[in-house]
């Protein structure tokens, strides 16, 4: 039924409602990014205070749970796998200015953008700042307040700024022997 809302009308709302507690707040906020992403699953939960920029390039898998105070700017493209956890005051930024041109201010150089995938069962700790083109790994955990600038192994926990390896998730867990959460 909320699909035949036009989406100047979802966007307003998503604006609107972005601080309102309760089931009511979480519900609309809910059916404005169901209408307006380019896919999203069932069960996504998205708290008050969040800013969700360029959603028509985002997909959200099932059972997601964005914090409060979360900035997602999806202009190049944004994936997040299922039952994926990402604490409040995380940014998730698919673009950045271009500082690189002799003779032009930083203003009019442009800007550049490439797509963030966060795989499945992940975790986003207090503070995380994941920066444009990089890959999260199924099973990956990242520490709070760490700053992510490349790609993070499946099921590792990687911290820091920039993000380092501190351990693997399992001491079984290999390259290619890579444990399958219980369903």
């Amino acid at each position: 039924m909320f699909s035949i809302v036009p989406k100047y009308l979802a966007r307003f709302l998503l604006r609107t409602f972005r601080w309102s507690d309760g089931f009511i707040g979480y519900g609309i906020r809910y059916l404005c990014v169901k209408r307006l992403a380019k896919s999203c699953g069932n069960k996504v939960l998205i708290s008050p205070g969040c800013i969700l920029h360029w959603l028509e390039n985002c997909e959200l898998g099932e059972n997601i749970t964005i914090n409060a105070f979360c900035y997602i700017d999806a202009i190049g493209g944004v994936r997040i796998g299922d039952n994926t956890r990402i604490a409040h005051s995380c940014s998730v930024i698919t673009g950045q200015h271009r500082y690189d041109l002799p003779g032009r201010t930083i203003i009019d150089s442009g800007y550049t953008t490439a797509r963030i995938s966060i795989g499945s069962d992940v975790w986003l700790g207090t503070g995380v700042v994941i920066l444009q083109g990089v890959k999260i790994g199924d099973g990956a955990v990242v520490g709070a307040s760490s700053v992510v600038t490349n790609d993070v192994k499946p099921y590792t926990v990687v911290a820091g700024i920039p993000v380092k390896l501190i351990k693997r998730r399992f001491d079984s867990v290999s390259e290619n022997n890579i444990p399958h959460p219980q369903q």
